[in-house]
């Protein structure tokens, strides 16, 4: 039953279909798809860099801070995993610093479903959020929620044109899928 169960909540999360004779099958993912994920978690880590802004102590955005130092450091020296460790701590703290667990629950669920590409193979990608990152702890620094919420939802929706671009280069999808 366990394994019954699980089967179907991977087809509730659109994971897999129905092979129509009783088999699962891994559901195709598409560029619409993939970006409409990154569309519900921009919308969503704006929300929870809104209220993150608002929240966070000053020990908590040297904490943020020392993971951006963490993450620049990182893309300097090429290395692409500690790179990878330090961009998701830096927005774990923020979800964190939002003080909603379903809305992190939420973040979760959408971003396991998302390419995790960016930073490991794509270095375009690992300036852009350097960049991003900065504005964002500007933003906290201020206490500008506002802003905060603009930056991340712009941060997190350019990371999806990034990645469909970088899948399509790999031969992801044929002409019928684009």
């Amino acid at each position: 039953m366990p394994v019954r169960d699980a089967f179907l909540q991977l087809q509730s999360e659109g994971v897999l279909t129905s092979g129509g004779d009783g088999t699962a099958v891994v559901a195709a993912t598409t560029q619409e798809e993939i970006h409409d994920m990154y569309q519900l978690a921009s919308v969503a880590s704006a929300i929870a860099a809104r209220r993150a802004c608002m929240r966070m102590s000053e020990q908590d955005l040297e904490e943020l801070d020392a993971a951006q130092t963490g993450f620049i450091e990182a893309v300097r020296h090429e290395d692409t995993d500690t790179a990878f460790g330090s961009n998701n701590t830096f927005h774990r703290l923020v979800n964190i610093h939002s003080e909603s667990p379903r809305l992190i629950a939420l973040l979760r669920n959408i971003s396991a479903g998302m390419p995790a590409l960016g930073v490991r193979e794509i270095p375009e990608w690992r300036g852009q959020a350097i960049h991003a990152h900065e504005e964002l702890l500007d933003a906290f620094r201020l206490r500008d929620a506002s802003r905060a919420a603009e930056v991340m939802e712009a941060h997190v929706l350019s990371a999806a044109d990034v990645v469909i671009d970088h899948l399509s280069k790999s031969g992801l999808w044929d002409e019928v899928d684009v």
